[in-house]
């Protein structure tokens, strides 16, 4: 990680013409100095965002003030249109749906899937036909849900090679006009430039310019011979609807990778070529900060360097970049230390869902042969897939507080009570949970320190 001076980094001058960033991107994406202010430029977070793309293995990755602010934007960077069709997890962050839900506002058709369930997302994207699929690699909810990133591939893979042949507005866009010329008994085929023409009009209209159909409208007379005036006007404004409910774009993904990380699942790795169509998005408060949980933090970054430009356009536009006093929070060696360090979570944490089992206790861990994924788990990351899991405590244990407050007793400062994750202890939760449900976020302890947790839950057990 870069180096800094004072832990700060001073404050840009003021910048009166911005003309100049719309010409030079290419400098303030390199971090190189321009003048400007921090949201433009500010070299340590351009190098932050180097270094953590060369450890995912990935062109670039941008860096925001909060996990929210990655997600909102990675979903604003497709630039989606009334009538497209998002398919949603039902296994999602709460706030995240909540975005989501919101584009229904927009004309946005929403739908929620189990992103487990191969089956039923190959069936709804064939009827559906939908723009984006929006899951989260493992979901942080009781139940924890795998997203089989092999499987999404090939559906994703098959539906955007279907829009291509299908459904592409080009396409559409000929078939309704030769319908149209057929009920006109006009006996001509529209060429290729002037359907190109066409199309490209019609999204000039729905992107905001009322006068763009007009020399469609013209050309359309003058080539196919149309009269009277009025009916190729009528006729293409029913297609701007029609092809809006009828042709598609490439299909898109955007996963949540908060739970394990690039470091135990890496999505850019396991989707091949259709990677290039993925956006990752996390919350890097948890494991980006060497378990210090000193600010928030979100990160976005994908195969394809130019959405992650656009984030970055975006995140300039609504000043969401991570601010330089959290950016001086970031450890310096992070990058050389959180492999090992995430590997010690998922391993402790894959030892204790494990003797908590054994103890008796309903134990929800996608690597546990107990989970319906175990095998998809143990394929992706076979040392433990995430570095926390869910508890249903026994029923002859009455008071589920009452069993945190015994295993904080018992563990000491070894044990904490709170509802975030990736510290470096061990962390007890009831946040939004059933009663009788507790999430453990694991920690990274030592062998020594490992055991004084275990004997904590056993305490707490026993009693």
């Amino acid at each position: 990680m870069p180096e800094r001076s004072g832990g700060r980094i001073p404050v840009a001058k003021e910048y009166q013409d911005v003309s100049a960033f719309n010409k030079d991107t290419e400098k303030v994406f390199a971090g190189e100095d321009t003048g400007m202010y921090q949201r433009y430029d500010y070299k340590e977070l351009a190098a932050d965002e180097k270094e953590f793309a060369k450890m995912i293995g990935v062109p670039d990755s941008a860096l925001f003030n909060s996990g929210m602010a990655a997600i909102h934007t990675a979903i604003e960077v497709e630039g989606l249109e009334p009538q497209d069709v998002v398919l949603c997890s039902q296994e999602i962050y709460g706030v995240t749906k909540d975005y989501v839900n919101s584009l229904k506002k927009r004309g946005i058709r929403v739908q929620y899937f189990d992103p487990s369930d191969i089956q039923e997302l190959k069936k709804i994207v064939q009827t559906r036909k939908p723009r984006l699929i929006l899951a989260e690699t493992v979901a942080n909810s009781k139940e924890m849900k795998m997203v089989d990133l092999s499987a999404y591939a090939e559906i994703i893979g098959n539906a955007s090679e279907r829009y291509k042949n299908e459904f592409s507005p080009e396409k559409v866009l000929r078939e309704q006009l030769q319908v149209f010329l057929k009920l006109k008994g006009i006996d001509k085929n529209p060429t290729t430039e002037l359907v190109q023409e066409i199309s490209t009009a019609i999204d000039s209209f729905k992107h905001g310019d009322p006068k763009a159909l007009m020399p469609a409208i013209k050309k359309i007379e003058e080539e196919l011979g149309i009269t009277p005036r009025g009916e190729v006007s009528r006729w293409l404004l029913n297609r701007v609807q029609m092809i809006g409910l009828t042709a598609r774009r490439d299909i898109s993904l955007i996963l949540d990778n908060t739970l394990p990380s690039p470091v135990l699942i890496n999505p850019v790795e396991h989707l091949g070529a259709v990677n290039t169509n993925m956006t990752v998005v996390e919350s890097g408060t948890k494991h980006f900060q060497d378990g210090k949980n000193a600010i928030t933090m979100g990160i976005v970054y994908s195969k394809d360097q130019d959405r992650v430009k656009k984030a970055k356009n975006l995140r300039i536009q609504a000043g969401s970049y991570l601010q330089s006093t959290s950016e001086a929070e970031i450890s310096h060696d992070i990058i050389d230390t959180m492999p090992e360090k995430m590997k010690k979570h998922s391993e402790n944490a894959l030892k204790l869902a494990r003797i908590l089992e054994e103890k008796g206790l309903t134990v929800y861990h996608p690597n546990l042969d107990s989970h319906p994924q175990h095998k998809l788990a143990n394929e992706m990351a076979p040392n433990g897939a995430v570095t926390l899991f869910y508890v249903d405590i026994p029923e002859d244990i009455s008071d589920r507080d009452e069993f945190m407050d015994k295993v904080k007793k018992a563990g000491g400062e070894n044990i904490g009570l709170g509802s975030s994750f990736g510290h470096k202890k061990t962390w007890l939760s009831n946040f939004s949970l059933g009663d009788r449900t507790i999430r453990i976020a694991v920690g990274m302890e030592s062998p020594e320190e490992f055991g004084k947790v275990v004997n904590a839950f056993e305490k707490a057990i026993n009693n």
